[in-house]
């Protein structure tokens, strides 16, 4: 696990483990002190991150139409 990573929110370095779920899961799960985002990182594969709250719509893809 991370002791501190970098949020996919908001770019800072203000991810802390959340280490109750992480105990549990096949996933470490971090949240920004910053911005209050959560996400999590896959054990197996630390490239596999799911965003557990919502981006911010500026990060969002736009929408084809």
């Amino acid at each position: 696990m991370i002791t501190v990573a970098t949020c996919p929110a908001c770019d800072s370095a203000s991810g802390r483990p959340l280490p109750f779920p992480s105990k549990l899961s096949c996933a470490d799960y971090y949240r920004c002190s910053k911005c209050g985002h959560v996400w999590t990182v896959n054990k197996e594969r630390p490239d596999l991150i799911h965003n557990v709250t919502a981006l911010p719509d500026k990060l969002h893809a736009p929408s084809l139409k």
